[in-house]
C-alpha cells in the first residue's frame, strides 16, 4: 500500500517529536467587534452667512484709571492671544493668532445706558480698524442700565459693533465686574468672572463680529435651529450651560471652551479644548418636521407636534465617542426650569443607557406654551463627575 506524500510529511512530523497537531492560530472568533461611536445621523452645525470674520483679529483693551485688576488682565489676554486655547477655538473658522494692543486708560465717566455704549465706544475709537475688538472693562460697582434691566442682573457681558466715522464698522465688547456667584456658578473670583467673559466675547466678536450687518457664524442648521433660541445662536453660547465648558485654560485663568463645527460632525466633545474623557450625550429620534421662527425668518426644523393633552413616543439615541458603561440621561422641560408651570411631562422605558442602545420616552402636552409662543422646548441632559458634560435641545410644537 502507497503512502501518499501529505500521510509521509505527516507521519515525518510526529516521529520528529511533535506528539500532536499544531494548533490552528486563534481567528478572533470570541474577539469582540471594535467599537463604533453610534452618533447620529444629524450633528448640530453652526452656519456661515456670509459675513467676515477677523483673520488677524486685534483687542484694544479700554479701562478706567485705577482698576485693580487692570494688570491681571492685560497678563490673561496677551497669553490667551497665542494659546493653544484660542487656536483650538479658532482657527477652523478662519481667524487667527489674537494681538493685544496697548491698553487706553480713561478717566471719562462710564457709558450710562445700552444704548449709549455703542456711541462712547465710537468716541474713543476715532479712526476705528475693523479687525479691532473695542473691549470695555467696567469697573467695581458700575452698572449700565438697559430696558430689559441693569448689567450683571439682566445680562452680562456681550459684543456688538456700531458705526464709525466714514460708515466704518467698530466692533465693541462690553465687560461688566459682576459679583462670581451671581453671574458664572464656575468663577470663583472677580477675576475668574471676567477672564470667562472676556474669552467668551473676543472668540465671537472674532467669528461673528459684524453681527448687526453682515452675520458670520451667527446661526445654526436647520434641523437643529432650536439652538439658536436657547442656548444661543453663536460658539460661545452653545457651549456656556455645561459644568464642563469652565477650565483653567490659559495658565491658571479661567476660560469658557466654545463650539467646534468639526469637533461636533466628528461625534466629539463639541466644546473645545476637549479633555481626554469620553464624550457622552444623547439625541433624539425626530420623525416630524414643524415650522420655527428663527433670526433668517421662518425655517422648517426637526421636531415634534402635539396639542394639549397628546402623547407621542419618540426614540432617543445615547452615544459615546469611547466605550464607557451605561450613564443617566436627564430630561427637562424648559419653561419649568426658567420658573414657570410645566408645558411638556415625560415618561422613560428606562433612563439609563450606553451607545447603541435605542431609549424611548414618551412625551405628553401638560398645557399650551406659554406668553403666546408656538412651541415648547426641552433638554436632554448627561452629567459625569465634572458635572453636566452635555445638552440636546429638542423643540416641540403645539
Amino acid at each position: 500500500m502507497k503512502t501518499s506524500v501529505a500521510l509521509l510529511a505527516l507521519l515525518t512530523s510526529f516521529a520528529c517529536g511533535d506528539s500532536k497537531p499544531k494548533e490552528m492560530p486563534d481567528a478572533g472568533i470570541d474577539a469582540p467587534p471594535p467599537f463604533a461611536e453610534a452618533m447620529p445621523t444629524s450633528m448640530p452645525q453652526l452656519i456661515d452667512l456670509g459675513g467676515p470674520v477677523l483673520a488677524a483679529p486685534k483687542v484694544q483693551p479700554i479701562f478706567f484709571a485705577n482698576d485693580a485688576l487692570q494688570t491681571q488682565i492685560e497678563q490673561f489676554l496677551t497669553q490667551m492671544g497665542t494659546s493653544p486655547y484660542w487656536s483650538a477655538a479658532a482657527t477652523e473658522y478662519g481667524v487667527g493668532a489674537l494681538t493685544v494692543l496697548p491698553s487706553i486708560v480713561t478717566t471719562d465717566a462710564p457709558p450710562a445706558t445700552d444704548n449709549d455704549v455703542g456711541t462712547w465706544v465710537v468716541a474713543h475709537a476715532p479712526n476705528p480698524d475693523p479687525n479691532t475688538i473695542y473691549t470695555l472693562f467696567l469697573g467695581d460697582g458700575v452698572v449700565v442700565t438697559g430696558q430689559d434691566g441693569n448689567s450683571c442682573d439682566a445680562y452680562g457681558a456681550y459684543h456688538d459693533e456700531a458705526t464709525g466715522s466714514g460708515n466704518a464698522p467698530v466692533i465693541f465688547a462690553l465687560v461688566p465686574r459682576c459679583n462670581p456667584a451671581t453671574e458664572f456658578d464656575h468663577a470663583q473670583t472677580k477675576l475668574d468672572e471676567l477672564t470667562i467673559s472676556t474669552s467668551h466675547e473676543l472668540l465671537e466678536a472674532s467669528t461673528d463680529p459684524r453681527v448687526e450687518t453682515a452675520p458670520a457664524y451667527g446661526d445654526v442648521d436647520d434641523d437643529h435651529a432650536i439652538l439658536a433660541i436657547v442656548p444661543g445662536a453663536e460658539d460661545g453660547d452653545l457651549c456656556e450651560y455645561l459644568d464642563s465648558a469652565y477650565i483653567k485654560g490659559v495658565g491658571d485663568f479661567m476660560v469658557q471652551r466654545t463650539w467646534s463645527n468639526a469637533a461636533a460632525k466628528a461625534g466629539h466633545d463639541p466644546c473645545v479644548p476637549a479633555p481626554a474623557t469620553p464624550y457622552i450625550a444623547a439625541a433624539p429620534v425626530f420623525t416630524e418636521s414643524v415650522q420655527i421662527d428663527g433670526f433668517t425668518g421662518t425655517r422648517t426644523t426637526k421636531a415634534m407636534q402635539l396639542t394639549v393633552g397628546a402623547s407621542k413616543t419618540i426614540e432617543i439615541d445615547p452615544f459615546s465617542d469611547q466605550p464607557t458603561d451605561a450613564f443617566a440621561i436627564q430630561v427637562d422641560d424648559a419653561a419649568a426650569m426658567y420658573g414657570g408651570p410645566a408645558e411638556l411631562t415625560f415618561q422613560w422605558d428606562k433612563p439609563l443607557g450606553k451607545n447603541g442602545d435605542k431609549l424611548h420616552l414618551t412625551v405628553t402636552r401638560a398645557r399650551a406654551p406659554g406668553n403666546g409662543e408656538p412651541g415648547s422646548i426641552f433638554v436632554l441632559s448627561t452629567k459625569t463627575d465634572a458635572g453636566l458634560v452635555s445638552q440636546w435641545w429638542g423643540y416641540v410644537s403645539n
